[in-house]
C-alpha cells in the first residue's frame, strides 16, 4: 500500500538541539569538540510515527487506572470495547488542557491578591 508522499514526509521534523547537523558543539576547558547529538543520534531528524492501536488501547488503560469518578471509568471501558480510542483520547486530551488552564487562571488569581496585599510592614518612626 503506497502512502502519499507529502503524508509521509510530514512525519519527518528537524532535530531542534542540532539544527539538522547531526552534531553538536561542546567545551572541554580550552578546546571544543563536536559531538553526536543525542536528540536525534546523529541523524539530524526526527521521524515520527502516528501511534498504533497497542499505544492508544495502552492509553487509555492508563486513563482508566487514574480516573477518579465511575463516569470517566465508563467512558474510557466504553472506548475500549467499541475501538474509539481516538475520540476518547482526544477528549482526555481537551479535559486535561481545561483543567491545566483553570488551576493556572486559579494561579493567578491567587497571585493577584497577593499582589495587592503589602509585602512590607509601614512602620512611622518618630527620630
Amino acid at each position: 500500500m503506497n502512502k502519499d508522499p507529502l503524508q509521509q514526509l510530514s512525519n519527518v521534523k528537524m532535530c531542534v538541539v542540532c539544527q539538522a547537523q547531526g552534531t553538536v558543539k561542546r567545551q572541554y576547558g580550552f578546546r571544543v569538540m563536536d559531538e553526536q547529538c543525542e536528540n536525534c543520534n546523529g541523524e539530524g531528524c526526527i521521524i515520527t510515527r502516528p501511534p498504533s492501536t497497542a499505544d492508544k488501547i495502552a492509553k487509555v488503560e492508563a486513563l482508566i487506572a487514574s480516573a477518579t469518578d465511575l463516569e470517566s471509568l465508563q467512558r474510557y471501558e466504553d472506548a475500549l470495547l467499541t475501538g474509539k480510542l481516538d475520540e476518547c483520547l482526544t477528549a482526555a486530551r481537551a479535559a486535561a488542557a481545561r483543567a491545566e488552564a483553570e488551576a493556572e487562571a486559579e494561579a493567578d488569581a491567587e497571585a493577584d491578591a497577593e499582589a495587592g496585599k503589602p509585602f512590607y510592614r509601614e512602620v512611622n518612626h518618630k527620630w
